[in-house]
């Protein structure tokens, strides 16, 4: 097996998906340096990393959500951590915002079992691993107790707003209260899961919740 790759890898050499230049992992370090980041608003609640857009991000998500393939977006999570760490030192300044609590956005139990893993509770996972002196996490004491058609093929703004509502529900209210949380996910759009999710949580006695994504 291991020589079929090799001559696979030579008959067919990946190439970068920025730069297609050749290179063993899809993404090249050169580009992986070009990615920029996403300039949020200090007063903003829902804050992001990275655009969407850019392919190596577009590229890296895809992967991780559909393909069950995370080593590219591992790449690109030194770059995520770092961004977080950055608002949240603003954001300690100017709100007290300490010892924050990572809490990811759930799947319903029947997506879950389809996709087999949530990605956004990995992403928390990680950055939690990076810095658990920091950073503690709860996976468990939100879970979605609806299971909802996809936002994502739901274009009007309001219907998804509509379409979200009520999907959440507090398991562990103890857990969350006078607690300063951030939610996990992967994309933000319009943001109407996340802001579902963050009054859920307030309304169980949250001090602080933020919402926080990979991209935008």
């Amino acid at each position: 097996m291991k020589l079929l790759n090799t001559i696979l890898q030579f008959i067919f050499p990946k190439r970068c998906v920025v730069c297609e230049k050749h290179d063993d992992q899809n993404l090249c370090a050169d580009c992986l340096k070009e990615v920029p980041q996403v300039r949020n608003k200090k007063s903003e609640l829902v804050f992001s990393a990275l655009p969407y857009r850019h392919p190596a991000v577009k590229y890296s998500l895809w992967e991780f959500k559909f393909k069950n393939n995370p080593s590219a977006f591992m790449k690109l999570l030194p770059l995520v951590h770092d961004v977080l760490i950055d608002e949240l030192t603003e954001r300690s300044i100017f709100n007290n915002f300490q010892n924050p609590l990572l809490v990811p956005i759930p799947l319903h139990k029947n997506r879950h079992k389809a996709r087999g893993f949530n990605q956004s509770e990995l992403i928390a996972y990680h950055i939690h691993k990076i810095n658990p002196d920091i950073f503690d996490i709860n996976e468990t004491g939100l879970i979605r107790s609806k299971d909802t058609e996809p936002q994502a093929k739901i274009a009007n703004r309001e219907l998804r707003k509509k379409n979200i509502e009520g999907c959440f529900e507090v398991l562990q209210p103890n857990a969350f209260h006078n607690r300063n949380i951030i939610l996990i996910d992967d994309i933000t759009t319009t943001g109407s899961t996340l802001q579902e999710a963050m009054k859920v949580l307030k309304k169980s006695g949250a001090r602080n919740v933020y919402a926080f994504t990979v991209a935008k």
